[in-house]
């Protein structure tokens, strides 16, 4: 009789625990769905916005002050840029 009660409480865990790992997967599968994954970026993308992102950076780079260089970083000066808002003196 022992061992009846035995193989039924065994029947019963594997019951549960195969349940559980089922619902587990179900869980997984609910939020990570394909749609999600298709919307997600490349790897091609990211780096073509990293470079659109580091040639605005460079670009912008060159109408910065001069004076403002030179303060916050006086070892590194940039030499021969030319900036619109700045005054031309007369030759």
């Amino acid at each position: 009789m022992k061992d009846v009660f035995i193989a039924t409480f065994l029947l019963a865990f594997t019951f549960l625990l195969i349940c559980w790992v089922v619902t587990q997967y179900q869980i997984y599968t609910n939020e990570h769905s394909m749609e999600e994954e298709l919307k997600k970026p490349r790897l091609s993308s990211r780096v073509r916005a990293w470079r659109m992102m580091l040639t605005d950076t460079l670009h912008s780079a060159k109408y910065f002050k001069q004076e403002k260089l030179r303060s916050e970083n006086p070892i590194t000066f940039l030499f021969g840029t030319d900036h619109k808002d700045r005054k031309k003196k007369p030759v």
